[in-house]
C-alpha cells in the first residue's frame, strides 16, 4: 500500500521541516515547496531518516501560473496539505509601504488559496483530505509592528474557516481546519 503524501508550502528550517520529519514518522511521503531548494538536503535526509521520501518543488506561491505547474504532476495524489508559508514583517505601519504589505498578504494568503485550489477538487473526488493552515498569535491579536503580518494571518483564518465550511460538508472530507500555533 502507498504511504499517503504530504504537501507542505514554505517548507524551511523550523517549523516546515519539523512538521515534514512528523509526518514521515507517522507513515507519509512528503513534498515540500518553497522558493528555493536552500534547506532541502537537509529535509531529504530527515524524511528519509524516519522511512519517507521527499521531493522538493521551487516555486513562488505567489503566482497562480507557478503553483498550478508545480502541483500539477501530484495534486490528484496529495492527502493532506499543510499550508505553512508566510512572510513575517516586523515593521512599523507607518513605514510599511504597499508593496511589503500586499507582498505579506500574497504570501500567506493568496499562496493558501493557490495551493488549496490545486487539491481540494481531488480530495472532493476521493472524498477525503486534510487542509491545515498554519496560524500565529497574530491571526488573533494585531500587535504594535505588526500590521502586515497580523492582517494576512486573521485572513488566513477567514480562508480556513470558509473552506472548512463550504468543502468538507459536501464533499464528506475531514474537516479543513487552521491550527493557531
Amino acid at each position: 500500500m502507498a504511504r499517503p503524501l504530504l504537501l507542505v508550502t514554505g517548507i524551511a528550517e523550523g517549523l516546515g521541516a519539523e512538521i515534514a520529519a512528523a509526518f514521515a514518522r507517522a507513515g507519509h511521503n512528503v513534498i515540500g515547496l518553497s522558493r528555493s531548494d536552500r534547506c532541502s538536503t537537509a529535509i531529504r535526509q530527515s524524511v528519509e531518516q524516519h522511512g519517507g521520501s521527499y521531493t522538493h518543488l521551487a516555486c513562488d506561491l505567489t503566482q497562480a501560473s507557478d503553483v498550478a505547474a508545480a502541483l500539477a504532476p501530484y495534486g490528484a495524489r496529495i492527502d493532506v496539505l499543510i499550508h505553512n508559508a508566510h512572510l513575517l514583517l516586523i515593521k512599523a505601519f507607518g513605514q510599511t509601504t504597499a508593496i511589503e504589505f500586499e507582498h505579506v498578504w500574497r504570501v500567506a494568503c493568496l499562496g493558501a488559496m493557490l495551493s488549496a485550489q490545486a487539491v481540494i477538487p481531488h480530495m472532493a473526488a476521493r472524498q477525503k483530505g486534510t487542509i491545515i493552515f498554519t496560524g500565529a498569535t497574530a491571526g488573533i491579536r494585531g500587535a504594535a509592528n505588526f500590521s502586515a503580518f497580523a492582517s494576512a494571518k486573521f485572513a488566513l483564518r477567514g480562508l480556513a474557516q470558509s473552506l472548512a465550511r463550504e468543502s468538507a460538508p459536501a464533499a464528506c472530507m475531514s474537516p479543513i481546519s487552521c491550527s493557531t500555533a
